[in-house]
């Protein structure tokens, strides 16, 4: 009963450590990203993108002059080169997600090897 609470335990505080480094907006360490992948665009990255405008983004192009009537808006469509997942804050979470679950599965096959040399 003394090792089941031990794994359970060190599961529990793995599971934790992952979220904290996998999601890190959530404890507010990531106010400042400064690793965008390349090709992602967002409004306030100094660019004024086909899908951003003077009514969507003015930071990036500008404000809109009252003469300007007749703009069409496209719908937003976020362009992702490379492998990365980003969460719904934008902030960059794959190389920290991967890292917690190799962490994670380490730990499990370790725990098992233990456990079988045991029995």
């Amino acid at each position: 009963m003394r090792k089941r609470v031990k794994v359970f335990s060190l599961l529990t505080f793995s599971l934790v450590l992952l979220l904290l480094i996998a999601f890190p907006k959530v404890y507010g360490t990531s106010k400042n990203l400064t690793s965008i992948p390349s090709g992602f665009h967002y409004c306030g990255d100094g660019f004024c993108d086909r899908w951003e405008n003077c009514k969507s983004c003015p930071e990036d192009c500008g404000s809109c002059e009252a003469s300007v009537s007749n703009e069409t808006t496209q719908p937003f469509k976020a362009e992702i080169s490379g492998f990365a997942i980003l969460s719904p804050r934008g902030g960059v979470i794959w190389s920290s997600l991967v890292i917690g679950v190799l962490t994670i599965l380490a730990i499990i096959v370790l725990l098992i090897f233990r456990w079988k040399a045991k029995y």
